[in-house]
């Protein structure tokens, strides 16, 4: 949402920073409205790859919390650790025995890992990828459509400023 709104706030800082220089509102319209296009692409870009590397930092920081805990050494220990995260997760609120049972379920399901697989963007991070990048792209658009169709510059600016809001 962050990103959006920043998108928003980019746009009309460009096509307000960019009206102040100009004198030719027929061609100045449209040189801002690609300019902010533009601009809004390389930022839903940017947006998209970061989401890509956010997916990956957070898959490798599940696998070094496994190999963390396997390092423990003994049942017990690495029982005892898996018990207190349990604990003081949002599922702290469970009996002691239920902790219990999905530590020693988690113990089991640990055992079996020798070493994590390739970190590598699915087709839903992609996707995910895609998608936010596209929102914050598209986000501006309806800021910048004026600036195409409303011959009057000044007109098109508040008609943005306005859209914007």
């Amino acid at each position: 949402m962050g990103a959006m709104l920043f998108g928003v706030l980019m746009t009309m800082v460009t096509i307000s920073s960019l009206t102040i220089v100009g004198e030719e509102a027929e061609i100045l319209g449209f040189a801002i409205a690609v300019t902010a296009i533009a601009i809004n692409l390389g930022h839903g870009i940017v947006h998209g790859s970061l989401y890509i590397f956010e997916r990956g930092f957070e898959k490798g920081k599940r696998w070094k919390y496994v190999f963390d805990v396997k390092a423990l050494g003994g049942k017990n220990e690495v029982i005892a650790r898996l018990e207190e995260d349990i604990g003081n997760s949002s599922f702290g609120e469970l009996s002691a025995r239920l902790r219990k049972e999905i530590a020693l379920e988690l113990y089991e399901k640990l055992k079996g890992v020798d070493r994590p697989p390739m970190l590598r963007p699915r087709r839903e991070d992609i996707l995910g990828a895609f998608y936010k990048g596209f929102l914050v792209f598209v986000v501006g658009l309806p800021v910048i459509l004026p600036l195409l169709f409303i011959p009057n510059l000044d007109t098109a600016t508040l008609v943005s400023g306005v859209i914007a809001i």
